[in-house]
């Protein structure tokens, strides 16, 4: 233990207690009369390793095992909570950007990663749709119709639906956790079993984290939006 002896003035006390915690000399106990009268001497077993004041002109004696120094007023200098406001302060100026660039990262990943479903919608590419679509996938549109996963992929399969254009515009993701949710703007232009169509409509994918990456889990669009005049 460092003070194995005691320190032969409160001035001698105050400059070892001070270099040893980093407290300023402005907040020392030599300059704050918390030293004065009192001797240094080793905490009782069971307190931990530290020191402990005994002071001369008091029957109060201050100790804690948490580092704490109490003086005849009563007031409380906690050096350890202090510590440990430090090194709270530290973790989170490095906790923070960490956690917003991972926000960041999972943006990107769940925008590329919808980009990539409607690139395989428009060639019909049930294998890129099956392993991106989660096997409770359902989609709602904007009339009351519900889709699964199966009926998607039966329709890819089936190639009765032969796409010209599919793409979305606008694009937008925001992220809650292992939950998030794409929202843009989608041009469909095509055929369906010969009859054409061509119409644009929002859309929300909601994607969800699983042990095996980001899944589409849920889709929602509006009802075809008003052709806006040539």
């Amino acid at each position: 233990m460092h003070f194995a002896n005691a320190i032969a003035s409160a001035d001698d006390y105050s400059a070892e207690l001070g270099r040893l915690f980093n407290v300023p000399a402005a907040l020392s106990p030599g300059n704050t009369g918390l030293a004065r009268d009192c001797k240094v001497r080793k905490r009782p077993h069971g307190f931990g390793e530290g020191v402990y004041l005994d002071p001369r002109t008091t029957k109060r004696r201050s100790t804690t095992s948490r580092g704490i120094i109490r003086t005849k007023g009563g007031s409380n200098m906690k050096l350890s909570f202090l510590a440990r406001g430090l090194v709270l302060g530290i973790f989170a100026m490095i906790v923070v950007p960490v956690a917003k660039a991972s926000s960041v990262d999972d943006q990107q990943v769940v925008a590329k990663l919808d980009t990539q479903y409607q690139t395989a919608v428009l060639k019909n590419d049930a294998g890129t749709m099956d392993r991106i679509l989660a096997d409770d996938f359902v989609l709602v549109t904007g009339s009351g119709k519900t889709y699964t996963k199966t009926d998607l992929l039966t329709e890819a399969r089936g190639g009765q639906v032969v796409y010209e254009n599919q793409e979305d515009a606008a694009q937008t993701v925001r992220v809650w956790g292992d939950t998030a949710v794409v929202t843009a703007k989608l041009w469909e232009k095509g055929t369906d079993h010969g009859k054409p169509f061509d119409y644009r409509a929002w859309f929300s994918d909601t994607y969800v984290r699983t042990s095996t990456g980001w899944r589409y889990v849920f889709g929602q669009s509006s009802l075809p939006l008003p052709k806006s005049p040539e």
